[in-house]
C-alpha cells in the first residue's frame, strides 16, 4: 500500500513528498505573450488546502492534466513559504512543480470539507483576515457602498 502524507505535514525539508489530492481550482497568470503560469488549489482527505504554482516551462503541459474535481497523485516536488501579499489558501507554504515532478490519477476519495466559507457579517464588520482570499457564497440584493454602523 502507498504512504501519502497529509498537506498540514509538508515543509521545505525535502522534495520527497507524495501526496493525493483533489484538484479543487485552476487558474493562470499571464505574463508577457502568451506565456503564463499555472497555479492550482489541491486539497487532501482531510479537508487542507494549499496552493501549488506551476512555472512557465511546465504550465501547457499541467494545464490540460490538472482538471478541477480530479483526484491526483504527486510526488516529487518542492515546498516553499507563501510570501504572497494575497493567498489562495490559508496554508503557510506553497507546492512548487519541478522537472522531477510525477503525476498520476488517483482513485476518488472523500475529502471533509471543501469550502471555507467565511459569514458575510466578518465581512461587513471587518473581523476577517485581508491576506487570505475567502469562499463566500450569497445573492446580490443592492449596488452601493458598505459602511460599518
Amino acid at each position: 500500500m502507498v504512504y501519502f502524507h497529509s498537506l498540514h505535514e509538508l515543509s521545505p525539508f525535502s522534495t520527497r513528498w507524495m501526496i493525493c489530492v483533489m484538484v479543487l481550482r485552476v487558474y493562470r497568470k499571464f505574463h508577457s505573450g502568451n506565456t503564463f503560469e499555472l497555479r492550482v488549489v489541491f486539497v487532501d482527505e482531510s479537508g487542507t488546502q494549499i496552493e501549488a504554482t506551476i512555472g512557465r516551462r511546465f504550465s501547457p503541459f499541467y494545464f490540460y492534466m490538472l482538471q478541477e474535481n480530479q483526484w491526483k497523485s504527486i510526488s516529487t516536488f518542492r515546498v516553499s513559504p507563501n510570501f504572497e501579499p494575497i493567498k489562495a489558501t490559508s496554508h503557510h507554504y506553497v507546492i512548487e512543480f519541478m522537472e522531477e515532478t510525477f503525476v498520476t490519477c488517483s482513485y476518488p476519495r472523500e475529502t471533509v470539507l471543501l469550502n471555507r466559507f467565511t459569514p458575510f457579517d466578518y465581512i461587513v464588520e471587518d473581523t476577517v483576515l485581508t491576506d487570505t482570499l475567502v469562499d463566500l457564497l450569497g445573492a446580490l440584493v443592492d449596488i452601493g457602498y458598505m459602511s460599518n454602523t
